[in-house]
């Protein structure tokens, strides 16, 4: 049986035992380590070498979002968002980034294992709100060409 690995970059320590407790009742997913820093969580991503990453954006040594640059360079690892950040731009800018999914961390924790297997079978689960900013700048880069 495949046992997928995941990681979790959070500064708030809450949150971080949340998303820990949620990750430990996924079928299937192993906990491989928390970091609540950018430097201790590419330490983690060098030693362990997860499946998947569930990054936060506000750090206090930096932006999630610069960290998904690294990730992707890094190796096969995809990166889920989960953030309290909810604007057009944060949305937009970790999507341009690589992100592979966006969620909001007053999600369900079913909405969350919900993400977590969709992000690790290839898919992009994306928060409603995030969903709208990205439709939205679709639709004003206009029609598609050909």
């Amino acid at each position: 049986m495949k046992c997928d690995r995941i990681a979790i970059l959070e500064d708030d320590m809450l949150i971080r035992e949340h998303l820990s407790d949620i990750v430990s009742t996924a079928p299937g997913c192993e906990l491989v380590g928390t970091a609540p820093t950018i430097a201790r969580a590419r330490d983690l991503l060098v030693r362990k070498q997860p499946d998947l990453f569930l990054v936060d954006i506000g750090l206090p040594d930096g932006s999630g979002i610069d960290f998904i640059g690294h990730v992707k360079k890094h190796g096969a690892t995809k990166v889920l968002m989960i953030t309290g950040f909810d604007d057009r731009e944060t949305v937009v800018r970790a999507i341009e980034a690589g992100a592979d999914g966006y969620l909001l961390k007053n999600s369900s924790a079913a909405t969350i294992l919900d993400g977590i297997a969709a992000t690790l079978a290839g898919g992009a689960p994306i928060s409603p709100l995030a969903a709208t900013f990205l439709l939205e700048r679709l639709k004003d880069a206009g029609p598609a060409s050909g």
